[in-house]
């Protein structure tokens, strides 16, 4: 499909619809992507908005005319994302000659892997690259999305890592949730390890449910601080996190025998693509959070407000879209409004744990 016919689409669509508010929009570009969508190129976010319509409705059903799916995305957040990749090899160059030569490795991996993002910079990361072949990876696995999506590119790149969870205690995952965990480590045909979590964790959870202290800082730095040394412990060479948020030089930390990578920052990924990693694998991520910011949700909105500003940054950040965002705080306020009818919520403040 040409960038004219889409237009064309699109103004028929308005016209169908009865939307009117600003101009037709123009596409610059459209490619079908290796998984069968068709991606379209708008100029910046406005005309991105003029073609999703209010609620996503045009581009819903123009995706059904055609019967694929159809992704907009504006021109400049395809730059930002470059710039970002842009960062992330500028660290990697920055780290030659003070890595080990199993974490030069990694990262002569990793650089395959953000020249192919350059290319192609929202197709998805397939099978093909040249294997660092005598590095050990742990990854950080917690069983969610982002950490199944970092397994699934890891694998396509031919390294196979041990997945390691943290036991943080049934505070905090359920025995459900740890069999799961298991399970997606099944799916993903990957050795996995529990690694206790120890007195300090337990701590966490009774300050956020007795001194209404929130706990998501204290426990994400006590939760590397034991995968840190486990893969010490282990003689591994780099420890790989799912996370999202810490872009471009901020996703890779050398920690002399540990490398840390937070590889879906490193190139770039958002939620949707982590998303669609998943469902192309047939891997179906644990979901629902954790436990206990679930349990500690109410009507206090010094509970709430710590989540929902990750939510925001997240949006702000463009890993999220606005509806995956406003889904997450409908999500949010839908269990704390809950907790408070039946009186299980707990008062919980944030505290900066740094």
């Amino acid at each position: 499909m040409t960038p004219e016919e889409m237009e064309q689409l699109i103004r028929e669509t308005r016209d169908q619809l009865g939307f009117t508010r600003g101009v037709p929009p123009e596409v610059e570009e459209v490619d079908r992507l290796d998984n069968g969508t068709l991606l379209v190129v708008t100029a910046d976010r406005a005309e991105k908005s003029v073609c999703l319509g209010p609620g996503g409705r045009i581009v819903a059903k123009i995706s059904k005319r055609l019967g694929q799916p159809v992704t907009i995305v504006a021109r400049e957040e395809l730059l930002a994302r470059r710039q970002r990749l842009r960062t992330t090899a500028q660290r990697i160059n920055e780290l030659a000659g003070v890595v080990t030569p199993p974490q030069q490795d990694f990262l002569g991996t990793l650089r395959q892997l953000i020249q192919r993002e350059m290319i192609d910079a929202l197709d998805t990361i397939r099978e093909g690259l040249a294997p660092s072949r005598h590095v050990k990876v742990t990854l950080a696995f917690s069983g969610g999305t982002d950490s199944c999506a970092a397994a699934i590119l890891l694998s396509r790149a031919e390294i196979r890592p041990t997945l390691a969870t943290v036991d943080l205690g049934r505070d905090f995952l359920s025995e459900h949730d740890m069999r799961a965990i298991r399970e997606i480590a099944d799916q993903l045909d990957l050795p996995h390890e529990v690694v206790p979590g120890g007195e300090m964790h337990a701590e966490v959870a009774r300050r956020a449910i007795e001194e209404a202290v929130h706990p998501c800082g204290k426990c994400h730095a006590l939760m590397y601080d034991l995968l840190i040394e486990h893969a010490r412990e282990q003689r591994g060479h780099v420890l790989v996190t799912g996370e999202l948020l810490p872009t471009g030089r901020q996703s890779i930390v050398s920690l002399g025998r540990i490398l840390m990578v937070h590889l879906p920052a490193a190139l770039a990924m958002t939620k949707y693509r982590d998303t669609l990693l998943c469902r192309e694998a047939e891997v179906s991520p644990l979901s629902g959070g954790c436990r206990l910011i679930r349990r500690a949700l109410g009507a206090e909105w010094r509970i709430t407000g710590p989540a929902v500003f990750r939510v925001l940054r997240e949006l702000e950040a463009g890993v999220l879209t606005t509806g995956e965002a406003l889904d997450q705080v409908k999500s949010l306020f839908k269990v704390a409004m809950r907790n408070n009818s039946s009186g299980t919520g707990s008062t919980i403040t944030e505290e900066e744990d740094g």
